[in-house]
């Protein structure tokens, strides 16, 4: 059995942000952005079950 998708620990994490650029200002208009921990943990969801984007659970966060 396959268990719980947890994506990027902390520490992975720490090393991962500084190759990403740093979130836009925020602006009273358009969609916020999201932010860029959100975005690779979904990437690496997708790499690691071979879904489609259209797939990616629900998630509160």
């Amino acid at each position: 059995m396959l268990g719980r998708f947890e994506g990027f620990t902390d520490i992975q994490w720490i090393i991962l942000k500084q190759f990403l650029p740093q979130s836009p200002p925020k602006n009273l208009k358009g969609k916020p952005h999201t932010p860029w921990r959100k975005i690779c943990n979904s990437l690496l969801w997708i790499v690691a079950t071979g879904s489609r984007d259209c797939d990616l659970p629900k998630s509160p966060n």
